[in-house]
């Protein structure tokens, strides 16, 4: 792949890069990037029915996380047109705990559509009886005892065990869910902005935003409460953050962070030299 094109198409998404956010969320939402390599951030929970390609480089075997990762790209997609014609291609590494892997969901998927194979009836498996809607022709039974004299021992009932109610969600847990769904916020509303024109191209604006909504709200969102957590989320699903970048203009302490993250090293400028 050319390295213009590259640059184009990929995106790259993991823990420790500010903008894996906007990453994420432009390839959710925009045809560009086609390309997302992540680390542990969309193997579970990314909502993008369209991809049909997943290559898996993890180290992890464990079951749950290779059935979340590879159900990336078995979703089906409504836009894709039959359910019949949607197909997924997988990329693996062949080594034997991912081929048992393999082999036991193939086994698993194969058994399950298999249809079952009728018996022949013999004197030790009876023939089937088939049930029919019709009434039938009456019932003659060999006994009753709806008049016999039956005895039996009472014992005293079980108490029902109480319905226990769902324990409650630490609020360190839901802080942090909290202050995930914000980022994603911000970075959907810099992809949609760019992708509008509504901004100019160009610097990172997932970065802006996040600045912007630091200075509306006062605090940033790491030092939030759990009620201003959810207030800023109600506030940002009013308002529009490009209406408030006014609130930038000389402020010198996101300028200096401006300037501190276009010097950081870039990979693709390094590899070129």
């Amino acid at each position: 792949m050319p390295a213009g094109q590259g640059e184009r198409d990929v995106r790259l998404a993991t823990s420790g890069q500010g903008d894996a956010h906007a990453a994420l969320a432009a390839f959710r939402l925009t045809p560009e990037p086609a390309v997302l390599v992540t680390v542990a951030m969309a193997y579970e929970g990314l909502d993008a029915p369209e991809v049909a390609v997943v290559a898996a480089l993890t180290h992890i075997r464990s079951r749950p996380w290779l059935e979340q990762m590879l159900a990336r790209a078995t979703r089906v997609d409504p836009h894709a047109g039959a359910y019949d014609a949607q197909q997924a291609l997988i990329f693996h590494p062949d080594d034997p705990l991912f081929a048992r892997f393999r082999l036991e969901l193939e086994t698993e998927q194969g058994s399950s559509v298999r249809p079952r194979r009728e018996r022949p009836a013999s004197a030790v498996v009876p023939e089937r009886t088939r049930w029919r809607d019709a009434e039938p022709a009456g019932i003659t039974p060999l006994e009753s005892n709806a008049i016999g004299l039956r005895y039996a021992l009472l014992r005293p009932r079980l108490a029902e065990p109480t319905p226990m109610a769902p324990t409650p969600e630490p609020p360190s847990i839901t802080e942090r869910t909290l202050r995930q769904r914000l980022a994603v916020a911000v970075a959907a509303q810099a992809v949609e902005d760019e992708a509008s024109l509504r901004v100019p191209r160009g610097g990172n604006l997932a970065h802006r935003y996040n600045a912007v909504l630091k200075r509306v709200l006062g605090k940033g969102r790491a030092t939030m409460t759990l009620p201003e957590l959810e207030a800023a989320l109600a506030w940002l699903e009013r308002n529009r953050l490009s209406d408030h970048l006014d609130r930038l203009d000389g402020d010198a302490r996101y300028a200096w962070s401006a300037r501190q993250r276009r010097g950081r090293w870039q990979p693709e400028r390094a590899a070129g030299r």
